[in-house]
């Protein structure tokens, strides 16, 4: 809906995206104002926000006397992002995320990550056991795959033969479901460890974009995950951030980051 005029001396509430540019639909064609001329703030009598032009499409969430709180949709340009201020003493993360086939990753889970000694431990632990079971498993497979191809010269009774052979790749494609279970439950054991040590996440919208607010400055690990542990890609990659800032990345599946899953798949 459009703001009616007789509205345009309230105040508002606002619990959507805010801009000082915000451009409505204007069936004269003519150029929005210079200035916008609607505030909004945080509470009734609060702190101010923003504010919008009058014109600006905006959706009635709430009506209380002499007070409504509305939601606002729009679009900025992506540099501006990082001029949108970080909550004073805390510190931001946004970023955009691209598939492999250029398109926006809508539904990637970033987490961000405690830098911690005894989760690098941890994470370590899970991968020798994940490494020496796989190799276990592998190294059997090999043996069968021998097998099989004397299995036919082994044996003066061709039936015999046969069955050797049959439950020989019966025993192979057992022991590749069961290699297929092992990176699945790796995968989601260390999933967990990054969980206990996550400070806060994010889900990336349908154009691929996330963020991350109101943490601690510091350094920090920033686990995303595209899809699933398991299909990825994902991404480990270190980010410091500042008070008072917000760091932007850009990820995309063409790139070359820390996948910590790769050896799952």
């Amino acid at each position: 809906m459009t703001l009616p005029r007789c509205l345009w001396t309230a105040l508002f509430l606002s619990s959507g995206l805010l801009c000082t540019t915000f451009a409505g639909p204007d069936p004269a064609n003519e150029p929005p104002p210079a200035e916008c001329d609607l505030r909004i703030l945080a509470a009734p009598d609060g702190e101010a926000l923003g504010c919008i032009n009058a014109r600006a499409p905006v959706q009635v969430e709430e009506h209380v006397p002499g007070w409504i709180r509305i939601r606002v949709e729009g679009w900025i340009p992506e540099d501006d992002v990082e001029r949108l201020e970080a909550p004073t003493g805390k510190a931001a993360l946004s970023g955009s995320v691209i598939n492999a086939a250029g398109k926006p990753a809508a539904g990637s889970i970033a987490r961000l990550v405690s830098i911690d000694d005894a989760l690098d431990r941890s994470v370590a632990a899970v991968r020798e056991r994940h490494e020496a079971s796989r190799k276990a498993m592998s190294l059997r497979i090999e043996d069968l795959d021998e097998k099989l191809n004397r299995a036919l010269f082994s044996s003066d009774n061709l039936l015999e033969a046969k069955m050797s052979q049959i439950h020989l790749r019966d025993e192979k494609r057992d022991l590749q479901q069961q290699i297929q279970t092992l990176n699945e439950s790796s995968a989601q054991e260390l999933l967990k460890l990054y969980e206990r040590y996550q400070v806060n996440t994010a889900t990336a919208d349908t154009t691929g974009f996330f963020l991350i607010e109101g943490v601690q400055p510091g350094a920090y690990q920033l686990l995303l995950i595209s899809d699933t542990p398991i299909s990825g890609p994902s991404w480990l990659l270190p980010v410091k951030l500042v008070a008072g800032q917000r760091q932007r990345l850009n990820l995309s599946g063409k790139e070359q980051h820390e996948d910590p899953f790769s050896s799952f798949r």
